[in-house]
């Protein structure tokens, strides 16, 4: 099952570079950053990944905070339809039995969301496995996991920030159908929505 995944990864570098092992599930990966991230733009091109490709999204702090809606709209935009497509958080990591966790046929207008993600405060946590705190909205199809068969209908738009631009994107969808699949999530959750705020 081939897969294209979207990722916005603006002053996540060291984040992201705990989850670059995801790139063994895609036949491609956007990661999507600003002008200015230098050191995102030195991670992807050190890790020389063949299936990664690093797209600079000009508009992050156009009229908003964190064009987070946009920069994953910019993405859509390199694919084509009846794609199989992941938006995927920065900070996700994905079980490595992820590709038997999908269904044998995706559906066309179904959003399909994991149905756990559980977080660890630290690094060495994230590592270890060690307190886990289990995310209180992992239920609700939100945008650290969505994954759909591409379509004209179905696009981000444009958001000040992170806090709900994913929801809109899920509202578009007429069906929704949970996979079961836990992943695993790098840091503390609802911090970071104006942009990276904490180490």
């Amino acid at each position: 099952m081939d897969i294209t995944a979207i990722t916005v990864c603006v002053n996540y570098s060291d984040i992201l570079e705990n989850i670059l092992s995801n790139s063994r599930f895609f036949k491609k990966w956007y990661i999507v950053t600003s002008p200015e991230d230098d050191l995102t733009k030195k991670l992807v091109e050190n890790a020389n990944l063949k299936c990664v490709e690093l797209l600079i999204y000009p508009d992050f702090y156009k009229n908003s905070v964190f064009n987070f809606g946009g920069s994953r709209r910019f993405a859509q935009e390199q694919i084509g339809e009846n794609e199989l497509v992941l938006m995927l958080d920065a900070d996700i990591l994905l079980p490595d039995d992820f590709m038997e966790c999908l269904p044998e046929k995706t559906e066309n207008d179904t959003l399909y969301g994991a149905m756990i993600r559980i977080d660890y405060p630290t690094l060495d946590d994230f590592i270890n496995e060690t307190n886990p705190s289990v995310y209180d909205y992992s239920y609700h199809f939100n945008g650290f996991f969505q994954l759909y068969v591409s379509n004209e209908k179905y696009k981000y738009t444009h958001s000040y920030n992170c806090s709900q631009t994913d929801n809109y994107f899920r509202d578009l969808f007429p069906n929704k159908i949970y996979l079961k699949l836990a992943v695993k999530h790098l840091g503390l959750p609802c911090i970071n929505w104006n942009g990276r705020k904490l180490n």
